[in-house]
């Protein structure tokens, strides 16, 4: 959500150039009746409703422009001054985009980022290509790049040039597990493209009735904290140099993790957590300061990245999990066994009617 991502980042080694920027891509998997769409829609929502505002003051600059436009033909060569510049749509975020039309949005917007949103990411999953002849081109490998927020440059005999040198692209959407199986395909063969998602899995629960308990309406709070968060300026900030051993824990907790796992597929999980966490640091740390009512400072503190390394494990346990579903694990029954603690997490002693009715529901 963070308009202005394509030069703001996080410095962790200035040395190597390793500056993660507050891009993120998230999925949450769920069931039907999860309440997926619902979770979503309380977080675009906002987004939809500075969309509209942007799209009154697009059509109000438009009809401006068409009139002096029009008054500018009207004079005399002597009289021209430079041509009115048109107006450019400002994008919130996308549905139903290409690669291409991303890249088209993003030029005309240099300074700022976008979010895909989509409800059902297999959309998007399935849309890789498919304008290509034969269904063969590279759209998955640009994505790859994207994540990092690399150039992209396109150049079509049919459509007009595009060249950018920095991108910010975020995407987040739904989906049911067994739709990711599917995509998932071969994990063994795995690009690293799934380890780039933020997986988030939702529990089937039951609903309490409509006003059985307390609700909470976020859409005010959150449509003034995108908002701010756009007006920041573009900045590198820097982790607190006196305490950068948190960061160095972390390392090392991740590279240990990397050449001690056994299969590739979950390999690939932890660089790509590894630099999560200071995305994820990044923009906790920026949207704290914004709830505070003020401007970020430069120095990000370690007790952020402390919270958002707990968060990146708590995630790479999701991510584990839907693997295992995928058949990617140590053991052939980890995913059952997994499943059963989180379907009985927080709710006291598993009794044996608990355990029988559970298996007879998986059966």
């Amino acid at each position: 959500m963070y308009a202005r991502t394509v030069n703001t980042c996080i410095e962790i080694d200035a040395g190597t150039n390793f500056r993660p920027a507050p891009i993120l891509w998230m999925g949450l998997v769920g069931e039907t009746g999860a309440t997926k769409s619902p979770i979503l829609n309380s977080i675009l929502n906002p987004l939809e409703e500075l969309q509209a505002d942007a799209e009154d003051t697009y059509h109000r600059n438009l009809a401006q422009y068409k009139k002096e436009l029009a008054e500018w033909h009207k004079l005399s060569k002597d009289e021209k001054r430079d041509m009115p510049t048109e107006p450019v749509p400002r994008e919130y975020y996308l549905q139903d985009a290409t690669l291409e039309a991303i890249a088209d949005c993003l030029s005309k917007q240099p300074n700022r980022g976008v979010i895909v949103a989509i409800d059902e990411l297999a959309g998007l999953f399935a849309g890789f290509n498919q304008y290509r002849p034969q269904g063969r081109g590279n759209d998955r490998q640009k994505w790859l790049s994207a994540y990092d927020g690399k150039p992209i440059k396109i150049n079509r005999t049919t459509r007009p040039r595009v060249s950018i040198s920095r991108t910010s692209v975020s995407v987040v959407g739904t989906i049911q597990p067994c739709v990711l199986r599917r995509q998932m395909s071969n994990l063994e063969e795995d690009d690293g493209f799934w380890s780039r998602y933020l997986w988030i899995q939702l529990p089937l629960t039951e609903m309490p009735p409509p006003g059985a308990k307390t609700t909470h309406n976020l859409s005010v709070l959150l449509q003034k904290l995108y908002k701010n968060l756009e007006n920041l300026p573009s900045k590198t900030y820097q982790l607190n140099l006196s305490r950068q051993q948190v960061w160095k824990e972390w390392h090392c907790w991740c590279e240990k993790q990397k050449v001690t796992e056994p299969n590739s597929a979950l390999r690939a999980i932890y660089p790509k957590a590894k630099e999560r966490a200071a995305r994820i640091a990044l923009i906790v740390h920026c949207v704290n300061a914004i709830v505070d009512d003020r401007i970020p400072e430069t120095i990000v503190q370690s007790e952020i990245l402390e919270v958002a390394i707990a968060f990146t494990k708590w995630l790479i346990g999701q991510a584990r999990l839907i693997y295992a579903d995928s058949g990617i694990t140590i053991h052939p029954d980890s995913s059952k066994i997994t499943r059963f603690l989180e379907r009985f997490r927080g709710t006291g002693w598993i009794t044996a009617v608990n355990t029988f009715n559970y298996s007879i529901r998986c059966a």
